[in-house]
């Protein structure tokens, strides 16, 4: 029974795409249509100052390559040399950011083979709409001219509502995808009810890692939830009053107790300490709920009041 990336994901702790959506976009994103001349079409945009994201089989780098499996990653693209026929392209190697390059041939053939497998339903569904949504498989990017920033309170708005309602955004292929609060279920019960059916989870070095992962990043997003209010609040945004503060400490705190607990008992094997953990959990979970209605409530009125 393999698990914890997929069974504890939750999007409402994912603030990854955020500049995406809850301010103006800062980049501009331009979809490429002509995917037959792939190396004109990189030319043409670091001419005109612009970097490119494109979706490639990576494999199809090299020509003889022995594999017959794919290997899709999205590439960014930052220039090229015309008298050598290559591509530059960040490269990740042994966790460092690095420049790499490949021929123009191989990457035309890279490139085709990924929009082949894209094409023919090699990327699940969900998958590619989520690309989709980022401007994927191909796109060019650039700087827009440098003007203020306007929050879409709409969207912060609508995204706290989501939050509050929760739901499994996906379950499928032993991945579930959470949507805002309904994660705390996963750890007041999901937890219990893994352990006590397989205790071989214990000596699953990576499922304990990916737990102790997605307690932090729920008890640091409340604390990136607490700074955005504060953002709002301070720039005469939205008003928020003392008290959505005070809880969000206390909710922060509720966290920290259950992580102990939990902790505890991936260290100890006693589930007793997983039975605590539940109990803050489930306060955490109320009192999550509580300062999201508030909160929405309170974006609500700033909205109609610019109205």
């Amino acid at each position: 029974m393999s698990m914890y990336e997929e069974t504890f994901e939750c999007v409402y702790y994912d603030f990854n795409h955020e500049y995406l959506t809850i301010f103006d976009e800062v980049l501009h994103f331009k979809p490429i249509g002509d995917k037959e001349r792939i190396v004109d079409t990189i030319i043409h945009a670091i001419d005109n100052m612009e970097y490119l994201n494109l979706r490639v089989d990576v494999n199809k780098f090299h020509e003889n390559s022995s594999t017959n499996e794919c290997d899709l990653n999205s590439q960014f693209i930052v220039g090229y040399d015309s008298d050598s026929e290559l591509i530059y392209f960040l490269d990740l190697e042994d966790v460092k950011w690095s420049i790499s390059t490949v021929g123009f041939k191989e990457f035309e053939r890279a490139f085709a083979h990924g929009t082949k497998l894209i094409r023919t339903g090699i990327v699940d569904d969900l998958a590619l709409k989520n690309h989709l949504a980022l401007n994927e498989p191909a796109y060019t990017f650039s700087l827009r001219p440098i003007t203020p920033r306007t929050i879409r309170l709409e969207v912060i708005l609508f995204e706290l509502e989501e939050f509050l309602k929760g739901g499994i955004l996906y379950s499928g292929r032993n991945v579930v995808k959470r949507v805002g609060t309904s994660i705390y279920n996963a750890y007041y019960e999901g937890l219990y009810n893994r352990f006590s059916l397989n205790s071989e989870l214990f000596e699953d070095e990576r499922a304990m890692h990916l737990i102790r992962v997605g307690l932090r990043r729920l008890r640091e997003n409340k604390i990136g939830l607490e700074y955005r209010l504060k953002y709002l609040d301070s720039n005469k945004i939205a008003k928020f009053d003392a008290n959505i503060f005070s809880q969000l400490q206390e909710l922060s705190n509720l966290l920290s107790m259950a992580s102990v607990l939990v902790g505890k008992f991936l260290y100890t094997h006693d589930f007793r300490s997983l039975e605590k953990a539940s109990n803050y959990f489930m306060s955490a979970e109320n009192l999550d709920k509580k300062i999201l209605s508030q909160t929405s409530e309170l974006v609500f009125s700033a909205i109609k009041k610019s109205i």
